[in-house]
């Protein structure tokens, strides 16, 4: 195993977390936040040096949704300075993704945490504004205002 998935393998066992492997790159494990529990993939890259952490949001956006959820999440994605939201336009997946190019440099399981931990506020605070705008029918800006208003220290705190 190279030195991402030691860290990585290193945290779980320490904080006591259960994860799924389906080989020396690919992590699998879930969390709850304080709206949703999330599925997330940790993947390393095949070089060893880039560690990539996904959080799957609990629903996926139809068809006739994915333009205002795209524009929903590019709204969000504006001004954040750590990861991003995706949507998938083939099957409607959103999800929220972190990484870390680690090069030369160590690989702390701090720095895993914080990505975990980053990843997993991130998806908590926007996936209500995301269910407002697929089911009860907001606009991409009524549902940011809507997160956003309710939690701004949260997304400056967050971010930094």
């Amino acid at each position: 195993m190279n030195r991402i998935g030691e860290a990585f393998e290193e945290l779980f066992t320490r904080e006591n977390w259960k994860y799924r492997q389906k080989d020396d790159r690919s992590f699998f494990f879930s969390f709850r936040g304080n709206n949703h529990r999330f599925d997330f993939w940790a993947i390393i890259n095949e070089k060893g040096n880039v560690l990539a952490v996904y959080v799957i949001l609990p629903f996926t956006a139809t068809r006739d949704k994915r333009s205002l959820v795209a524009e929903f999440l590019h709204r969000a994605n504006y001004d954040m300075m750590i990861g991003n939201f995706e949507i998938d336009y083939n099957d409607g997946e959103i999800r929220f993704k972190t990484s870390v190019d680690f090069m030369e440099y160590p690989v702390e399981p701090e720095v895993i945490n914080r990505m975990i931990d980053t990843s997993l506020a991130m998806a908590d605070i926007y996936t209500p504004g995301l269910g407002v705008l697929i089911y009860a029918d907001f606009t991409p800006e009524q549902a940011i205002d809507k997160v956003e208003k309710q939690t701004p220290e949260s997304r400056s705190t967050l971010i930094q």
